[in-house]
């Protein structure tokens, strides 16, 4: 089973309501927006991890600016 989202990994908590607010405005429509810190991010997809999904297909906010993408990797993923 595979999971599609867009996530906003939230890079500091004064630029949360900022990054939401484009997030939403960009990708809500998709359906399974993630916005939170890598914490976040990573309990959201364990649960889905949980009820038997194997893969995800992501769409970062920020277009996967490299920072974005190497910041992913080092502090969400490990935690899934």
């Amino acid at each position: 089973i595979s999971v599609q989202h867009p996530i906003a990994l939230v890079p500091s908590e004064s630029e949360r309501a900022r990054l939401e607010a484009d997030a939403r405005r960009r990708f809500e429509s998709w359906g399974g927006l993630i916005v939170g810190t890598p914490d976040e991010i990573a309990r959201a997809l364990r649960a889905e991890v949980a009820l038997g999904a194997e893969m995800f297909i992501i769409q970062l906010t920020d277009f996967a600016e490299p920072a974005t993408i190497e910041r992913f990797a080092r502090e969400v993923i490990p935690l899934v």
